[in-house]
């Protein structure tokens, strides 16, 4: 099941069934009350943790560093709960359509909303709680004065799915929740949620380490909880994992979570790539669909590469560093290049593509030598557009495909009429470059833009083979 934690006095205190622990963020975890019943949310205010039992048992306060536990707080029970301030805000457990809103001497008061509390946040100074309809703003103002406002609709129609609001957190100063199957954003100026780039079958939670989002989710067609990480530009894939379905929160640079059941609890080092001995040593990068800004014309891919530099002053060690492209969306995968050793902060590596698609993905795998990685700051690739003019080098001449023709080197071509046309032909229908040899002796990347094939007597084809001369266009890729 869910674990529940909460940060305090450099500690993360740990709610599993009706105990509380107290995590070190290392190697310690230790035992230091007993609730008198499950602890289903808890919540901090100053040093004191409030811990909600749900039905049948009252609110208790634990004050770790005295081990004082008071029972019985404020004779009320409540099965979710959050503070701002010096304010404690719950559902009730049995009237799930009321609030109840607690000040510093835990005096109480109580207001009506819409239906029970899914889930609750800090955002914009005030509390937010999302129901299956609506989000309510608990706002204090003053020692005992508070205002209770309608946000926003959630949906006319209620929650569309059972894991709807698995998390709901403020991240970088926007708001972003779990609806509907996806990650959304809040948009204020519109006044809307939108799509924040990522959909999965479901989610089980979601925490916020060292900047970044992490999210528990299930993609669809997907056995495996997968951790991904949103840094507020783009998704990457974490983690690929069963041990934590469920991301109960963070502490410092550790993200927690747990199993669905076996009593174990663990958590990920996000600030290990400061550590060569701990740091993952096999990293994958995928891009997104690269289309150049024109996805509706086929182009000429002609070359890929990575930027890797590390901003940081620590030094990088050695990694082998393999590109690859795939043109059918990921499907397949193309090395390009043989891999490449990189031991220096700044490198840039790339390899020739030769490949026409519409759209392209790159494909960066980097694998531990020695030492730290060098961070991967770009991928990128160079195209041409088919109809695209620009300056560069064009050949133009023409070429006899008849039988006992003469090579450059004034030997006789192997090859009769009939073959040097399918040759022609195959160079001009094939996506990939190839190396021309000019007058000069010169080495060039080209590709067939233009091939016009003449005959003279079409007729006299059957006696004395393809006979026919092509004019032929180069451009130089």
């Amino acid at each position: 099941e869910p674990k529940i934690c909460v940060r305090s006095g450099g500690n993360l205190f740990i709610a599993a069934g009706d105990k509380l622990y107290r995590w070190d963020n290392d190697t310690t975890l230790t035992l230091r009350y007993a609730a008198p019943a499950v602890i289903v949310d808890m919540a901090r205010i100053g040093t004191a943790l409030f811990l909600a039992h749900g039905a049948g048992t009252n609110l208790t306060r634990w004050v770790d560093h005295t081990a004082t536990a008071t029972t019985n707080v404020s004779s009320t029970q409540l099965r979710l709960v959050r503070s701002i301030g010096r304010r404690l805000v719950g559902n009730d457990p049995t009237d799930t359509n009321v609030v109840r809103i607690y000040y510093a001497n835990l005096g109480s008061t109580s207001a009506n909303i819409d239906g029970p509390v899914v889930n609750a946040t800090i955002h914009d100074d005030a509390v937010l709680l999302a129901t299956e309809r609506s989000i309510w703003a608990f706002r204090p103002d003053g020692d005992q004065d508070w205002d209770l406002s309608h946000w926003g609709v959630v949906s006319s129609d209620g929650l569309q799915n059972p894991d709807d609001y698995a998390w709901f957190v403020t991240f970088q100063g926007r708001l972003m929740a779990w609806q509907g199957g996806r990650a959304v954003i809040y948009d204020r100026q519109r006044g809307w949620w939108r799509h924040a780039g990522f959909e999965a079958a479901e989610s089980y939670g979601a925490a916020l380490v060292n900047g970044w989002l992490i999210v528990s989710a299930r993609p669809r067609g997907v056995e495996a909880v997968r951790l991904w990480g949103y840094n507020g530009s783009g998704w990457w894939l974490m983690a690929e994992t069963g041990a934590a379905r469920f991301i109960a929160g963070s502490r410092g640079d550790r993200l927690i979570g747990f199993e669905p059941a076996g009593g174990i609890i663990h958590y990920w080092n996000m600030d290990a790539a400061r550590d060569a001995a701990s740091v993952t040593p096999e990293v994958t990068v995928d891009s997104a669909l690269i289309d150049g800004n024109v996805p509706d014309q086929p182009k000429f891919w002609t070359r890929a590469g990575v930027e890797l530099g590390r901003a940081d002053p620590a030094d990088v060690g050695e990694w082998s560093v393999q590109l690859s492209y795939s043109l059918d969306a990921g499907a397949t995968w193309i090395p390009a290049g043989d891999p490449v050793a990189v031991d220096q902060p700044l490198a840039t590596v790339s390899a020739p593509v030769g490949a026409t698609s519409a759209y392209l993905r790159l494909r960066v795998e980097l694998e531990q030598v020695s030492g730290l990685p060098p961070h991967i700051l770009a991928l990128w690739a160079e195209y041409e557009v088919f109809n695209e003019s620009v300056r560069r080098r064009r050949w133009q001449f023409r070429i006899a495909a008849s039988d006992r023709t003469l090579t450059r080197e004034g030997d006789l071509d192997p090859r009769d009429g009939a073959e040097i046309r399918g040759d022609l032909w195959a160079l001009f229908d094939g996506p990939a470059s190839f190396t021309f040899k000019d007058v000069d002796a010169s080495s060039h990347t080209v590709r067939v833009i233009g091939l016009r094939e003449e005959w003279t007597r079409p007729a006299d084809l059957p006696k004395i083979g393809a006979h026919s001369s092509f004019e032929v266009v180069l451009v130089e890729l």
